[in-house]
């Protein structure tokens, strides 16, 4: 997880150019084929790191959701990250906290995922 906030902290500029306008990239001279592997390396790196922890489902949801609810709230890429990191690990943790309190069980035990994915939809969607 440190390589991955490393890497998007020293190209910030660079990967925001490319998704925001691909040709202005290019003609400010950033090889669009290497930004668009860094970003697909980081896509995976995050998305194989989060399925050993939570599942594809999950993963999906957490890939997804933090940053569609934290759009709702501003239009500055900056303030966007830094909501939908606070919105992604907060319903972690809720989540992970009722799972403890409602089933009685460790996290993770799987037997309890429901709670986790309720209590994370809830969050998201009062955004």
């Amino acid at each position: 997880m440190t390589v991955a906030a490393l890497l998007i902290a020293c190209n910030f500029r660079s990967l925001t150019l490319l998704c925001f306008d691909e040709g202005y990239a290019a003609a400010q001279g950033y090889s669009i084929p290497l930004l668009d592997l860094l970003l697909m390396f980081l896509v995976v790196l995050i998305t194989m790191i989060g399925l050993q922890a939570v599942g594809l489902i999950l993963m999906i949801a957490l890939l997804v959701i933090p940053a569609a609810a934290a759009r709702f709230w501003t239009n500055r890429l900056w303030v966007m990250l830094l909501i939908s990191g606070l919105i992604g690990g907060l319903s972690g943790f809720f989540g992970s906290d009722a799972e403890c309190c409602v089933c009685g069980f460790a996290v993770g035990c799987g037997d309890c995922s429901d709670v986790q994915s309720v209590v994370f939809s809830e969050f998201a969607a009062g955004a």
